[in-house]
């Protein structure tokens, strides 16, 4: 009596080959060609992130394919070793395929393919029974660890918006920490300090030193702070200059509609004097009012720019919070240089 084989007659192998090249050929496709997301950081994290699922179903295509080939019939671990050497293969050639489009090469983006690739062979191994029990919870193991690993960028995403909506009114406040996702140095490196004696309202208060580096608007950036400005007054400014000359300090406020022209969103120039901490405030309404031919959509603020003015050379500055005040309230702090020597 003729023992049947467990591998597929030699046509039906073809069929499943060319099938998988097919669906292999799409995937890589998907991740070369795929338009990268504008708007939200929160997408473009998911965007990147898409790497890793992308890439387990290439590698577990990889795998079936190879147990397709007569020749690879023999040792299992060899074929999820070519599998998973196939799919960071693939992974370094979508990455250089990238550079000649829009888009560049990102060693993060590799990291996700083969962390996804890891994930999907881990899941294969767990139901292949050509694997003994040990191997199989192992894999499991593995791909675990994998997915985890793969999964925890979005974690950390997650945790920063909730982080950002608890703070709301506070656009940043320094004296608790620095925030290293929506808040960015632009010409300039920052570190949380404490604030000297001179200009502390308490003994120990903190606020972010921003040192400024040459460049056009060295600064800080407000990446999408939350959006919703209306039933508020004011935008107010916690900034300390330590120098013996005056700060000119920059504001720019603009909305999801923005152009990018200079017109089309809020700007202003303020000042704050030698060795002095102030607290800047400017009305909602002003800001509002900014662009030129339209209102700015307090219901839509997309970002904020604070950077040194191209007529000041002052080296640094501290900031303390950048806060939101309601109409109506007591203003939070004190009058414009009422701190200082």
């Amino acid at each position: 009596m003729s023992r049947s084989s467990p591998y597929p007659a030699p046509r039906a192998a073809t069929r499943n080959l060319v099938l998988a090249l097919l669906a292999l050929s799409a995937l890589v496709l998907l991740v070369v060609a795929a338009p990268f997301p504008g708007g939200t950081l929160w997408l473009q994290a998911v965007h990147d992130s898409a790497h890793g699922p992308v890439f387990a179903a290439i590698a577990v295509i990889c795998r079936l394919a190879g147990r397709e080939l007569r020749g690879a019939r023999g040792a299992v671990g060899r074929q999820y070793a070519l599998a998973l050497l196939a799919s960071a293969i693939l992974g370094a050639a979508t990455e250089l395929l990238q550079l000649t489009t829009a888009r560049d090469a990102s060693l993060g983006d590799f990291g996700n393919d083969v962390l996804g690739a890891v994930a999907g062979l881990g899941a294969c191994a767990v139901f292949d029974r050509d694997l003994r029990a040990p191997h199989r919870w192992l894999a499991a193991a593995v791909a675990l660890v994998a997915w985890v690993a793969w999964a925890a960028p979005l974690g950390v995403v997650a945790r920063a918006y909730a982080a950002r909506h608890a703070d709301f009114p506070a656009l940043g406040d320094f004296s608790g920490r620095l925030d290293p996702y929506f808040i960015w140095p632009q010409w300039a490196a920052v570190e949380r300090v404490p604030l000297p004696a001179t200009w502390a309202r308490a003994p120990g208060e903190h606020a972010t030193r921003v040192r400024f580096q040459d460049g056009p608007w060295p600064g800080l950036e407000f990446r999408e702070p939350v959006p919703d400005w209306r039933g508020h007054a004011a935008l107010a400014l916690d900034v300390t200059n330590p120098a013996d000359a005056t700060l000119e300090l920059h504001v720019r406020v603009h909305d999801a509609a923005h152009d990018h022209a200079h017109e089309d969103r809020f700007n202003r120039a303020l000042s704050v004097p030698p060795r002095t901490r102030s607290v800047l405030r400017i009305p909602l309404e002003d800001i509002e009012r900014g662009p030129s031919g339209r209102r700015l959509d307090m219901s839509r603020i997309a970002g904020l720019i604070v950077f040194r003015g191209p007529g000041s050379d002052v080296p640094e500055m501290y900031v303390a919070k950048v806060w939101l005040e309601r109409a109506h309230a007591a203003p939070e702090g004190y009058a414009l240089s009422s701190l200082g020597e």
